[in-house]
């Protein structure tokens, strides 16, 4: 049996329907081949705030997908489901190596390679779900014939959700502006990640396997860009060197093992997921940079920076 066990850090994704996907959550994960699912807490700030850490939230044997338009991903209701909520039993106690592993080298998901030990814990932990019935989406009729607009339906716990879910592109006032640093110095040193950005036309970012949070700041501002979007490119102790445009409302991610990555796994650093969202350069000039005051984050939406967004702005004649 290939059960894939991901790290959660809000409810909300699967949905009171049980569909896994509803808001796109773990993106082209979700396309990959398994008979179940595993959803546990991960054990940083967001998952405590959730009181999701640490828990077994819930479980989907028998997957059926449907692929929609402008997501990362099929949606997916399945033929058993369990859903915990925050009540869920503890994951190191049912399946202490597994937890292990997911926890101490800071796994994000997993499917392949696990151990003997480790796989007969995650289907232990699937056995929990055996008896239990449907997805509600898939049970009614409706859902049945049109499963991808019960995984749209409501039940998700807005309080929880990443700013990026709850935005509607039918209520945008126009295009956004994003903010994305290059990492330069990193991985095999100088502008590398730069020239990769410029010359295939992508504004990228890397989780980190030590990060504390499990990933960059912020995923969920990424999530949010929209084909005609706005996104200065920001190097190191230089300034803002590049502005680009979203040239699709699509966000791509690829594993340490994908040939197309911008950034090599095994040689740049321990970046585990490669992040990128297509752009066309509207400028690229880095003997001319924009000096604005520096930002921590990897990506962000500036919008609001009004003068940040205006100083860029002008320095480059936009």
């Amino acid at each position: 049996m290939r059960v894939l066990v991901y790290k959660r850090t809000h409810n909300g994704d699967p949905d009171a329907d049980g569909c896994f996907g509803a808001y796109d959550c773990m993106g082209i994960v979700r396309d990959r081949e398994f008979d179940a699912v595993v959803g546990v807490g991960g054990i940083g700030p967001e998952a405590q705030a959730n009181g999701i850490d640490g828990q077994v939230n819930w479980i989907g044997i028998g997957p059926h997908k449907r692929y929609v338009e402008d997501k990362r991903g099929p949606e997916i209701l399945f033929d058993h489901f369990l859903y915990f909520g925050t009540d869920g039993p503890d994951f190191r106690t049912l399946a202490p190596q597994l937890a292990a592993r997911m926890y101490g080298d800071n796994v994000r998901s997993l499917i392949d390679g696990m151990s003997d030990a480790e796989q007969e814990e995650a289907e232990g932990i699937v056995r929990l779900a055996e008896d239990e019935p449907p997805s509600p989406g898939l049970r009614s009729n409706a859902a049945s014939a049109r499963p991808a607009e019960a995984c749209r339906s409501g039940g998700r716990n807005t309080s929880s959700v990443p700013e990026e879910r709850m935005a509607d592109e039918s209520h945008d006032t126009g295009p956004r502006v994003f903010w994305c640093n290059t990492n330069r110095g990193a991985g095999s040193g100088g502008n590398s990640l730069e020239q990769q950005m410029h010359a295939r036309r992508f504004a990228a970012a890397w989780t980190s396997l030590d990060h504390p949070d499990e990933t960059f700041n912020y995923p969920d501002h990424m999530r949010r860009v929209r084909r005609g979007d706005t996104i200065f490119i920001y190097a190191n102790s230089r300034g803002v060197i590049g502005v680009g445009r979203a040239t699709e409302s699509r966000l791509e991610l690829l594993f340490p093992d994908h040939p197309d990555r911008l950034r090599a796994f095994g040689t740049e650093g321990e970046n585990e997921e490669e992040w990128r969202i297509p752009v066309e350069w509207l400028v690229w000039d880095e003997a001319n940079p924009c000096v604005v005051e520096w930002l921590r984050s990897s990506f962000q939406e500036i919008t609001d920076h009004a003068e940040r967004v205006r100083a860029v702005r002008q320095h480059f004649r936009l």
